[in-house]
């Protein structure tokens, strides 16, 4: 298997792999992630990063699996390569074997906006989520609003190449309005929770 991202996530699924006597690989960007330094992970393989160019990401991968004697099961383990597997699911395929559903799914998925809409149109209980397009949207769902509230990313991908932080917590409408303008400022999305 090729796990796909080496943060947390990857390590966790790098580690139930081998614990299970899986061969498994670790593939980033990141050279220096963490999952790399897991005792279960076989190969490291640095590619580059696919948020900043998918085409070369895409075309490294197809290199990879023509050079291998059966087809290795892709394990994405983030968003963006969940979202890349399922964009280029016909070139990928005769080379690796994966479960990805086509993009319109997976985008409506991976948008936390979309995601929402989809939970409720869906019957699924979820947290009241919206996402402003504007400072003034902000203003007008004051009264709805119960604080604290939750800010993160409309894209957890987008959101994390800019804060380090996976959420903020906003205890007031001016400390929304603050999280608000620093995500705009960056042109990142976000939604509120």
């Amino acid at each position: 298997a090729i796990v796909m991202y080496m943060g947390a996530t990857g390590l966790g699924v790098i580690r139930s792999l081998g614990r299970a006597g899986i061969d498994a690989y670790g593939l980033d960007w990141n050279p220096n992630a963490v999952g790399f330094y897991s005792r279960f992970c076989k190969k490291k393989l640095v590619f580059p990063n696919p948020m900043v160019d998918p085409e070369r990401f895409v075309n490294e991968l197809i290199e990879l699996g023509k050079r291998q004697d059966y087809q290795m099961v892709l394990m994405p383990a983030a968003d963006y390569y969940v979202s890349l597997i399922s964009k280029y699911a016909a070139d990928l395929s005769g080379l690796f074997l994966f479960n990805i559903p086509e993009p319109s799914i997976i985008e409506s998925i991976v948008n936390k906006s979309t995601q929402y809409e989809l939970a409720k149109n869906n019957q699924i209980p979820a947290p009241t989520t919206f996402s402003p397009a504007t400072i003034d949207e902000l203003a007008d769902q004051e009264k709805a609003l119960e604080f604290p509230v939750l800010v993160k990313g409309a894209v957890a991908d987008v959101w994390q190449t800019v804060f380090k932080e996976k959420a903020f917590i906003a205890n007031s409408l001016d400390e929304l309005k603050q999280h608000y303008e620093q995500a705009a400022r960056n042109n990142v999305r976000i939604v509120v929770q």
